[in-house]
């Protein structure tokens, strides 16, 4: 062990970083099943989707040359981890028709099964926990990490470009959050109610997704449209004709509503801002507890901060 140590400092120095964050983790979340307890509730949930689901027909009819095959226990369901819930799809029409296609829709359901089993709850406190805390932590970092420059830990050498991705993904998700707090803000602000919601926030965290999607967009786009969407939540109807004719000062307001939607933008993504830095904290928390919890997050009843922010 000591050897090993020696041998991948990096390794060693990330993975003890993590400590402490595991430690936080592990006092704000409940007791997670062991891998045995999992693996039983797992198995219950497994037969009543099979049980729920046996009127769905996903194969292919046998043929009439071939020997009837005798009874045989139904497939597991699978499963789609980013939803965090466990469903059965159904099969599209033209994966019917098409052996290829059915051949990568089935490929791709026994991967996600297979995930979703091995991605079984675990504590913080315990060594696959702490290392998957360390892996949030990692993605959270805003700086890029090279192998060369011993930035990355040797374990990890040959997920570089892997690691950039997500590292990328969770910047874009990072700043997506940082918007929808920021449009809230000003929508409070703008309506005196404490509180007064984002109209549509789903379109409105669609439309931030395209363009931060784009990678010629820059804060000043992000700003307009934070500005739009709060115009169109704290927008009230004038009362009388009249009063919407002396209503003229609409686009002064929407103009100091983009300066203000920039100015807290480029604060809440500054790395080295205290309020960019507690926001990345938040969302590296909630990614933390994604992991540490599995695929059943939308099942977990708790009270703790970062568990409701992943959740």
């Amino acid at each position: 062990a000591r050897a090993a140590s020696a041998a991948l400092p990096v390794t060693r120095a990330w993975l003890a970083a993590a400590i402490p964050l595991a430690h936080r983790a592990d006092a704000s979340l409940p007791r997670m099943p062991s891998a045995e307890e999992w693996r039983r509730a797992d198995a219950i949930r497994q037969s009543q989707n099979i049980g729920q689901n046996g009127g769905q027909n996903v194969g292919r009819p046998a043929s009439p040359s071939a020997p009837t095959p005798g009874p045989s226990p139904p497939a597991p369901t699978p499963a789609f981890i980013r939803s965090g819930r466990v469903h059965a799809p159904r099969i599209p029409a033209h994966a019917e028709r098409d052996g290829e296609e059915r051949r990568k829709l089935a490929k791709r359901l026994g991967a996600d099964e297979s995930l979703r089993r091995a991605w079984a709850p675990t504590n913080a406190s315990t060594p696959e926990g702490c290392v998957r805390v360390a892996l949030a932590s990692l993605i959270a970092d805003p700086n890029p990490h090279d192998p060369h420059r011993k930035t990355l830990p040797e374990t990890l050498e040959f997920d570089a470009e892997r690691l950039a991705t997500l590292q990328n993904e969770f910047q874009r998700i990072a700043v997506s959050a940082a918007c929808v707090k920021i449009a809230r803000a000003l929508v409070r602000a703008k309506t005196s109610a404490r509180d007064a919601k984002i109209a549509d926030l789903a379109d409105f965290r669609r439309r931030l997704d395209v363009l931060l999607a784009d990678p010629t967009v820059r804060v000043p786009d992000l700003a307009a449209e934070i500005a739009a969407r709060v115009a169109r939540s704290a927008r009230k109807p004038p009362p009388t004709f009249a009063d919407a004719a002396r209503s003229t000062n609409h686009d002064e307001a929407q103009t100091v509503d983009v300066a203000a939607a920039e100015t807290e933008l480029r604060g809440l993504t500054d790395p080295s801002a205290p309020g960019g830095a507690a926001l990345l904290d938040a969302v590296r928390a909630a990614l933390a507890t994604r992991l540490l919890v599995g695929p059943d997050i939308a099942a977990l009843a708790t009270g703790g901060r970062d568990a409701g922010a992943a959740a």
